[in-house]
């Protein structure tokens, strides 16, 4: 093997593979050759006659979607609504609340806290001077990336 050149090899392969398929082709038989017509016309109905068959035979079949499953098991909450007394409007309806919890009401308790602390704290405000600001590279870049961004388009700006 070693005397012989890969690209022998490779021909002998490409031989081989292509006489089984030439057995392959005879062993099925001969097939009708496509009829082609001559005039640009009868192509095009031919092929548009060809396009229509394609479409007809292999449109998926439409089925129905799979039902729904069943949700007796858990009903969602219903709100009933009292019935308004006599003289009050037609219109007129009132909810029942829903009672909170001793959990629930220290977890509302501690949010509303919380919102308080927030609203009583002083907003943080820039400290130091714009050269402090500029005085490093680094800054200096975020300045200038931020007056591209915040600041007027180029075509509105002046030369």
């Amino acid at each position: 093997m070693g005397d012989i050149p890969e690209q022998v090899i490779f021909l002998i392969l490409f031989v081989v593979v292509g006489a089984i398929k030439w057995l392959i082709e005879k062993i099925k038989g001969p097939q009708a050759p496509h009829e082609v017509s001559d005039t640009l016309e009868d192509m095009y109905d031919d092929f548009r006659e060809e396009i229509r068959q394609r479409q007809t035979h292999s449109e998926p079949k439409a089925s129905a979607p799979p039902p729904l499953p069943r949700t007796d098991a858990v009903a969602p909450p219903i709100y009933v609504a009292s019935t308004p007394p006599a003289s009050a409007h037609p219109d007129h309806f009132s909810f029942k609340k829903n009672q909170l919890s001793a959990e629930e009401q220290a977890a509302m308790e501690r949010f509303q806290s919380l919102d308080k602390l927030r609203k009583d704290r002083p907003r943080s405000t820039a400290t130091g001077s714009v050269r402090d600001m500029l005085a490093s590279p680094d800054s200096a870049r975020k300045a200038v990336i931020l007056k591209e961004i915040l600041g007027e388009p180029r075509s509105m700006q002046q030369i």
